[in-house]
């Protein structure tokens, strides 16, 4: 399935990345994408968090594409690719969405943020958010949107950063605007 086809206010690009032009810039470190390329490979806590969204992705097997809102440098979409999902990856950031493209191999990479991409209403399988929803302001209106996207039987599948009682500089650096309480969620 082609998720692109879902979008509006695309174009392809000379690298063969899906760019909307008209996208608001995100709560995210410039240089975020880079640094957590050269470590995703080899970290316990990003391969162990991707066995974690396999497990849930298998258990809840979506009807539909998987679009990977905010997938960075495309390491969880290449591992749903790898075991047979079909997804495709939707990245603000053009380093990240570069890195998908090239390096990764992500087939469907769209350089835009989730609102700009301007998606039909209740066409996509799953949306994925894996550490993504603590960077936008309005948490609460972004997954209202999110529902509004997927079909009737769709599936949300989202990790966050828990427990208020941890923030610390790091979070400020990263972009973050709140962690989460399982309630709170």
């Amino acid at each position: 399935m082609n998720i692109v086809n879902f979008a509006h206010n695309l174009r392809m690009g000379d690298d063969g990345v899906w760019i909307c032009s008209d996208f608001k810039n995100v709560s995210y470190p410039e240089d975020g994408h880079a640094r957590n390329f050269l470590i995703e490979d080899k970290s316990f806590w990003f391969r162990h968090r991707n066995e974690c969204i396999l497990a849930a992705v298998k258990k809840f097997h979506p009807t539909g594409g998987i679009l990977d809102v905010g997938g960075g440098n495309g390491f969880v979409t290449r591992r749903l690719l790898d075991e047979g999902f079909d997804c495709a990856l939707l990245e603000p950031g053009i380093v990240g969405a570069l890195n998908a493209k090239r390096i990764r191999g992500i087939p469907q990479v769209i350089c835009s943020n989730l609102e700009s991409a301007q998606f039909e209403y209740g066409r996509l399988g799953a949306i994925g958010m894996f550490d993504v929803i603590e960077h936008i302001p309005d948490d609460s209106s972004t997954i209202d949107k999110v529902y509004n996207l997927l079909h009737k039987n769709g599936f949300f599948y989202c990790t966050v950063p828990m427990h208020p009682w941890l923030w610390s500089q790091h979070d400020v650096s990263a972009g973050h605007f709140r962690r989460y309480t399982r309630s709170g969620l």
